[in-house]
């Protein structure tokens, strides 16, 4: 099952800019065919979705089809929607990490060591998962160091 929005222009990106549609919406927007190249079809159709639009992702639209009464359907290269839709461009994750202990290094140095384990697991286990990822789908991190100096007093940050 999925969403038909019928409308009567191609200008609908101002419906849909700030909707969260995640990458599994199933959302398709139909709207009358003005183009003559292809008038035999009375409506063309999109796939819609905003991935994370909440973490500054951006509108995305894809073609996918077109319909007339008398020929139904036509689907252009009918995909998976997941496989399309694996472009993150622009959308920006925030996290945080906690050390329990002071340490010596980089902070990345840090993460990717093996020994002791048992100390700051959670936060290793992310960081790894993130650059495996960063590896595999070919996208680009960009770490953004704050830190807080514990003192007697207060925490303070340092910047």
């Amino acid at each position: 099952h999925f969403w038909l929005i019928q409308l009567k222009s191609s200008k609908y990106d101002y419906l849909f800019n700030s909707l969260n549609l995640n990458v599994n919406c199933d959302l398709k927007v139909a709207y009358l065919n003005l183009v003559t190249a292809i008038k035999s079809f009375k409506y063309t159709i999109h796939d819609v979705y905003n991935p994370a639009f909440e973490r500054g992702g951006k509108l995305r639209t894809t073609e996918v089809g077109f319909y007339n009464d008398e020929k139904k359907f036509l689907w252009i290269d009918p995909r998976n929607s997941y496989s399309d839709r694996n472009n993150l461009t622009g959308i920006e994750f925030k996290t945080v990490i906690v050390l329990p202990e002071a340490f010596d290094g980089t902070l990345g140095s840090y993460l990717k060591y093996d020994r002791e384990v048992q100390i700051n697991t959670f936060n290793r286990f992310h960081s790894r998962l993130m650059h495996y990822c960063k590896d595999y789908y070919n996208f680009r991190l960009s770490v953004k160091f704050r830190g807080y100096e514990l003192t007697k007093k207060y925490h303070t940050l340092m910047e």
